[in-house]
């Protein structure tokens, strides 16, 4: 029996990974919660600007990084052993909560900003890191399980440094030290389990940098634009962002002005969506039978917007006045805290089979700048999300009609995306048919390259829709059709022979004539791997092709 994701917590190859971004997560939070308390409770400011001011230009300190190093972190991260650039950014973390710690100790307002921002930049080039070194440490059937419990402690010490952080700041005002030790000793400790890390040879060590950082993020963009696959999924994961942008900066005043909550009901909705990513990543590999599926990722897209829709239907039309977490609850408000709930799992089935997805679908040499490229894209988006939020409630739009807004759009994303990417009307299809009675399993799978084309020839005993659910890249199949086949099965046939293979992409597809001589020419003109498919003892079975027609 195949092991469960958790057993990944026992190997050395992850854990310690595991472990150094938790506490990286968790620092952040802790750092920047502590921070905005201390600004807006504790006076602490700089050149006399309001608390209100601050706080919104803290978000912007801490994402600009983003903007202006994920290209160039992208490159770091192929020309470099990532396990070593992680202690290197791990040690510069050090460094940053010493001088955070000085700000918190002697009021200065100033230092701690640029603490802010230069957490921001370790944690941009820490991105690339974390994702691209996954395909290396993990086998393709752990990639999904592996994001998941990343995606998981990632939301979980968001959620726990943001907690911290407020009530060290909060209750210990007078004795700075204490949060400044918190932040610092947490540095260190991730220092130390970076250590564990093991040591990989570089993906591209011929790499030339550009320190050019605009001209690299340009570059960077259209490399990835070009890869039609990528692009989905770079396009697809940045509107999550978007989506969970907009409803995460505006839950402060949904539940002040909306619910008539108390802070208390601000973190119990915190908390639950972040316990929600955490449960729908969990779910991820069993659901996806630990393949990377994205026959989940329309599911979570449509789980967003049915959710954002009935959390607006589900709202107190007359709201109650500093309301606290347990009397919202005793209130009768459980069907709007499920979608708050439901909003997490969403969220988790939409973007770790993309992550996954994202990393074993890019070449080893562009990995790290395709999660780069997914990084720099998430926070343009994050920061659309913020100009678009801001017009619409200036010209008078109320803030649960914000919401139900970005719902409805979202929506129009999924149409969108199924039209587009065919592949993912076919995943979900297949999902839908298959997942729970489709039987026996795929032999020889090591035998499909990484890369390149694949040309399968499949016996008259094979049912292609079956085939194409089991294999784990999309093909080009060369085989019998049924002739009164259902028509989901002629719809997963069809769209996915809707793109033609060109320049050695590759989609799946039947053809009518199973002798055909024009598929094979092509394929083996092109240097694509040919192979055939019979039903084996256990289902179905990959073997080297032997004589051709």
């Amino acid at each position: 029996m195949a092991s469960s994701q958790w057993s990944l917590l026992a190997t050395r190859r992850y854990l310690p990974l595991f472990i150094t971004q938790s506490l990286g997560a968790f620092n952040d939070n802790l750092f920047k919660s502590g921070l905005l308390v201390a600004v807006v409770f504790g006076g602490l400011s700089v050149a006399g600007l309001d608390a209100r001011f601050l706080s919104n230009a803290a978000a912007g300190v801490f994402i600009l990084p983003f903007l202006l190093f994920s290209a160039s972190a992208g490159q770091v991260a192929e020309i470099y052993d990532m396990a070593r650039l992680a202690r290197w950014i791990k040690g510069f973390e050090i460094l940053i909560m010493a001088l955070a710690a000085y700000g918190f100790i002697h009021h200065q307002a100033a230092i701690l900003m640029l603490c802010l921002f230069l957490m921001g930049t370790h944690s941009s080039f820490f991105g690339p890191v974390k994702y691209a070194i996954l395909p290396q440490y993990l086998k393709a059937s752990e990639l999904v399980g592996g994001n998941a419990l990343i995606e998981m402690a990632t939301f979980m010490a968001i959620l726990l440094g943001q907690v911290t952080g407020t009530q060290l700041q909060g209750h210990f005002a007078a004795q700075p030290g204490m949060l400044a030790g918190a932040c610092l000793g947490v540095a260190v400790l991730g220092a130390l389990s970076s250590l564990a890390m093991p040591s990989l040879p570089a993906l591209a060590p011929q790499l030339r940098f550009d320190a050019r950082w605009w001209r690299a993020s340009w570059r960077l963009l259209q490399h990835s634009a070009r890869e039609l696959e990528l692009r989905h999924a770079l396009l697809c994961i940045s509107w999550f962002w978007f989506f969970g942008a907009v409803y995460l900066t505006q839950w402060v005043a949904y539940v002040r002005d909306d619910l008539g909550g108390q802070p208390a009901l601000l973190t119990l909705l915190i908390a639950l969506f972040s316990i929600g990513i955490g449960l729908g990543s969990l779910l991820c590999e069993s659901l996806s039978g630990r393949r990377v599926e994205l026959g989940l990722v329309p599911w979570g897209c449509l789980g967003l917007s049915l959710f954002g829709i009935d959390l607006y239907a589900a709202r107190p039309l007359h709201p109650a006045h500093a309301i606290g977490a347990l009397d919202f609850i005793r209130a009768g408000h459980d069907r709007l805290l499920i979608d708050v709930l439901g909003l997490g799992v969403s969220g988790a089935w939409m973007t770790v089979p993309l992550y996954a997805h994202l990393q074993k679908r890019s070449r080893p040499e562009f990995r790290a700048r395709a999660i780069a490229a997914n990084n720099l894209l998430n926070a343009l988006f994050m920061v659309g999300a913020s100009i678009f939020s801001a017009i619409l409630l200036a010209h008078g739009v109320k803030v649960p009609q914000l919401l139900l807004l970005v719902a409805l759009l979202n929506a129009g994303v999924l149409l969108a995306m199924l039209l587009a990417q065919p592949l993912y009307l076919q995943r979900l299809l297949l999902w839908v048919m298959l997942r729970w009675r489709a039987a026996g399993v795929l032999e020889g799978e090591s035998l499909l390259p990484a890369h390149g084309g694949v040309l399968l020839l499949c016996a008259a005993s094979v049912d292609p829709a079956h085939l194409i659910y089991l294999l784990p890249r999309p093909v080009r199949l060369l085989g019998h059709q049924r002739g009164a086949a259902p028509w989901w099965r002629r719809q997963v046939l069809h769209s996915a022979a809707s793109r033609p293979p060109r320049g050695g992409e590759v989609c799946a597809g039947a053809s009518e004539d199973p002798a055909s001589r024009g598929w094979i020419d092509q394929a083996q003109a092109e240097g694509w791997s040919i192979l055939q498919v019979q039903s084996g003892a256990q289902g179905l079975q990959l073997c080297p092709a032997q004589a051709l027609p």
